[in-house]
């Protein structure tokens, strides 16, 4: 693994920003399983990727990009049955996610190996930064179109939300179990 984490500015724009957030018309219910004995207050609404896959074709092909150029994982492909989540941080009740990683463990036959997330808010807010913990605390700037791609098991966390809403679009990319 070359670097722990890839950041890509302005990677979308406004128009495609809205067109995401056109995503919220296909959610499905889901359960959101959040990290155990974690603060998440944000809400989550999830979409299949059979109904995201053609609006996210090219943030796709930059997270296999990165994998193949920065961390070197075996991933599998996505499928049709793959789930995405749409977080939204709201001021009304400082939504927060806690410190956490995306790294499952659990009786499976693969692991979240990569996670990706893209800041798809479309109104201003206060708080909600993104952080890593790599020795110490790390903000990342994530202006809206911004992508974030990361190991799955590195720590990180959303703070409180103070005023307005902060939306992400968030997916895990899995591959054979690491032994």
């Amino acid at each position: 693994m070359i670097q722990n984490f890839y950041t890509q500015p302005n990677f979308y724009s406004r128009d495609v920003i809205d067109e995401f957030n056109q995503l919220y018309n296909y959610t499905i219910d889901g359960k959101d399983n959040p990290a155990e004995g974690v603060s998440k207050t944000c809400i989550v609404d999830s979409v299949t990727w059979q109904n995201a896959k053609q609006s996210l074709t090219k943030l796709e092909q930059l997270a296999h990009h990165t994998n193949t150029n920065l961390f070197g994982f075996n991933i599998l492909p996505f499928t049709d049955f793959d789930t995405i989540n749409l977080n939204t941080y709201t001021s009304d009740f400082e939504s927060e996610y806690g410190w956490h990683n995306d790294f499952i463990l659990a009786d499976r036959i693969y692991d979240n190996k990569i996670t990706v997330i893209v800041n798809i808010s479309t109104e201003d807010y206060t708080g909600g930064e993104f952080q890593f913990f790599l020795n110490h605390e790390m903000t990342v700037p994530d202006a809206p179109g911004t992508v974030i791609i990361f190991p799955s098991w590195t720590q990180h966390r959303v703070l409180p939300v103070t005023s307005g809403q902060r939306k992400s679009l968030s997916f895990w990319i899995k591959g054979p179990k690491l032994i």
